[in-house]
């Protein structure tokens, strides 16, 4: 039997804070005013198809591993730092790094529909002028 979840690995180098808001629509006027100086990235760094190959792509179990990384550029400290990632292949994640799931969910676990990682050593964030811009702490 060919199970409908799909496989990943995440290697989260650096992860570091991420505010849940929906994003409104930027205009150069509002870039200037509503930036909070945390800067959010995501890098998909491969993958690849994983045994068995099966006809329907539907059906066919994938790896593959990305790197989130936030950083506090802004002027103040940010504490308890959260970030979502969002899937949507019933992905069945199976390692990660610097960070845990945030509803304190041991792994291997199913994230079809998302999940919030926490940071974990580091769960707070000190700022770029705090840190004379240390990437590791911000």
């Amino acid at each position: 039997m060919v199970s409908t979840s799909h496989c990943c690995c995440f290697s989260f180098h650096l992860v570091i804070f991420f505010i849940f808001f929906a994003l409104p629509s930027i205009s150069l006027a509002q870039t200037a005013t509503s930036y909070n100086g945390i800067l959010v990235s995501y890098a998909y760094i491969g993958g690849s198809r994983l045994a068995p190959n099966v006809s329907d792509p539907k059906q066919q179990l994938h790896r593959f591993e990305s790197t989130i990384t936030v950083l506090n550029n802004g002027l103040d400290e940010l504490k308890s730092w959260k970030v979502f990632v969002g899937f949507q292949h019933d992905e069945f994640l199976i390692s990660v790094s610097n960070v845990v799931l945030g509803d304190g969910t041991c792994l291997p676990a199913g994230v079809g529909n998302g999940t919030i990682f926490a940071g974990y050593l580091m769960t707070d964030l000190k700022t770029a002028v705090e840190t004379v811009g240390d990437l590791t702490q911000m």
